[in-house]
């Protein structure tokens, strides 16, 4: 279900971001630099895949402010527990989004939610998660076509 928060696993799930942006730790190179994650910061049209992945490279950098930014509610501090040290991670898939039901969710109030899956192999976590292939994912939602997908919630796995 959207908006199921679990922080027991918040350590763990925020590995994703350590492989897929690759800085800060053993790992592939960057898929999305900070300028492109500025782009999808300023750009209404951006998908769900990719404000995910730019999210998760903007916690990568521990840039605060390009994570908040990409949240619904900038105030809620999803992302402040996932700039600390980050289990590493590696085959990173951003998968496509599906449509998800915004009543009784993180993202009720929106007019539109989706979820997008992330699929990485875990190296070292803190137990919450098991070392090997995991699942996670985030939910983002948006009022009208013309506003920009944004993060809801610290994501489900």
């Amino acid at each position: 279900m959207i908006g199921s928060r679990s922080r027991a696993v918040t350590g763990a799930a925020c590995g994703v971001a350590a492989v897929l942006v690759g800085t800060g730790c053993s790992g592939p190179a960057p898929v999305m630099s900070s300028q492109e994650v500025a782009l999808v910061v300023g750009d209404r049209r951006s998908t769900p895949e990719r404000v995910v992945t730019a999210y998760i490279a903007a916690l990568q950098e521990h840039d605060v402010d390009a994570a908040r930014a990409l949240e619904a509610d900038a105030d809620a501090g999803l992302a402040d527990p996932w700039l600390d040290d980050a289990p590493r991670i590696s085959d990173v898939r951003v998968r496509p989004a599906t449509p998800e039901p915004t009543a009784g969710s993180a993202a009720e109030g929106f007019r539109t939610a989706v979820y997008v899956p992330v699929q990485f192999t875990l190296h070292g976590g803190d137990g919450s998660m098991q070392d090997g292939a995991n699942g996670w994912g985030y939910p983002l939602a948006r009022n009208s076509d013309a506003d920009p997908w944004r993060i809801v919630d610290d994501g489900v796995g």
